[in-house]
């Protein structure tokens, strides 16, 4: 699918008030693009993840403690989703609300924002949400709309906040994202199991 890198590095190096910071940010984030191009969303088997690290990475993102990870395989389906997280999950969408939304959004000039979510859609995240969708149908095809929609937009919310701590200039903040990008290339936080606060489920191929 059509992406437009050059449209949003232009974009963020233009905010941004140290270069080097959204540089940095955006060099991460090159490998995306090249899959997106191909029209792919390629999760790595759960034998490629360390339990340990992808715990590492949602902790610094969500800036609380991750006490373990269940890796779930994407061709077993919501089903098995069900069975792992019976009452739910609170997604890492929530968590980014709860923890860094009102943080980062005073810092952060308004339209600034919006034209951020708007440049980094329709550069790249539109054609991440349809590959995650359309490259792994055993999964989204059996959750509910909202749902779905909900957790194909997870790797490129984790994307916009990297490069909204870029923009500000916040080194320290954008480094702690790194992990959590890092694993969104292979593999989807989805979100921490309701009824068992600490506990969190991957998403795998």
């Amino acid at each position: 699918m059509k992406t437009d890198r050059n449209s949003l590095e232009r974009f963020v190096l233009a905010c941004a008030s140290d270069k080097a910071i959204a540089a940095r940010a955006l060099r991460q984030i090159v490998p995306f693009f090249a899959d997106a191009e191909r029209g792919l969303y390629p999760l790595v088997l759960a034998w490629h993840v360390s339990g340990v690290e992808a715990a590492r990475a949602i902790s610094s993102a969500v800036v609380a403690p991750v006490a373990g990870v269940a890796l779930l395989p994407a061709s077993k389906g919501a089903q098995q989703l069900a069975q792992i997280a019976p009452g739910g999950l609170t997604p890492l969408s929530m968590h980014f609300l709860r923890q860094r939304r009102d943080p980062l959004y005073g810092r952060l000039d308004p339209t600034m924002r919006e034209d951020l979510v708007f440049e980094l859609y329709e550069s790249l995240g539109m054609a991440m949400q349809l590959n995650l969708v359309s490259g792994h149908p055993g999964f989204f095809g059996g959750l509910d709309p909202n749902s779905a929609n909900t957790f194909a937009l997870l790797p490129m919310l984790a994307v916009f906040y990297s490069l909204a701590y870029a923009i500000v200039g916040d080194a320290a903040e954008t480094k702690k994202l790194e992990p959590l990008v890092e694993l969104c290339r292979r593999a989807i936080p989805l979100g921490e199991v309701s009824a068992r606060p600490g506990n969190w489920v991957v998403l795998v191929g």
